[in-house]
């Protein structure tokens, strides 16, 4: 006989797996499939590593479960931040290659969540990010270089980018925080 306290934790798992909401990553100690992430997300991961060895980006330490997951939570927080507080961004989901940690901005940051259909997807990694809140390395090097793709209708894809270039460079020069308007 299995006991009811074994069953109510068995059930809480089961239901909190089917959600479509909820996505496990890597810190969660679920092994990435990149091509399964997203369709750049395989491109972007290569140029990652090739901007490594190349000495453009720095690589992050690596870090696992829950200090990993703190980490990326203070970058992608950081960048939720920088974002204009204007309604020209749309709510847009955005992948870090690595960990295949996906969130979502919007109203307030949202993590370990799938994209919703025809919603922007921004895809980068961890050091790209890093590299572009410290101002080394600039929004549209990273576009570029490929180490950050922004997927989606044109129009919201157009408001996304104009969004996070803001917030690139605020995240860079903070102290310029006084003539963009914060989130």
């Amino acid at each position: 006989m299995v006991p009811a306290k074994n069953l109510r934790a068995a059930l809480l798992t089961s239901l909190w797996l089917a959600s479509s909401a909820v996505v496990a990553c890597s810190y969660d100690g679920r092994p990435q499939d990149l091509k399964a992430a997203h369709p750049q997300s395989m491109s972007v991961a290569l140029a990652i590593h090739q901007s490594y060895q190349d000495g453009i980006v720095s690589r992050p330490a690596p870090l696992m479960g829950g200090f990993g997951m703190r980490r990326a939570q203070h970058h992608l927080s950081r960048l939720a931040e920088a974002i204009p507080a204007t309604n020209d961004v749309p709510a847009f989901t955005l992948l870090l290659v690595e960990p295949g940690l996906w969130s979502r901005y919007g109203e307030q940051l949202e993590m370990h969540i799938s994209p919703d259909s025809g919603e922007v997807a921004v895809i980068t990694g961890e050091g790209p990010l890093l590299a572009m809140s410290k101002g080394a390395l600039d929004f549209d090097q990273a576009l570029e270089r490929g180490l950050l793709r922004v997927e989606g209708e044109e129009q919201d894809r157009a408001r996304v980018i104009q969004g996070l270039r803001a917030a690139a460079a605020l995240m860079a020069n903070p102290e310029k925080s006084d003539s963009v308007a914060l989130r």
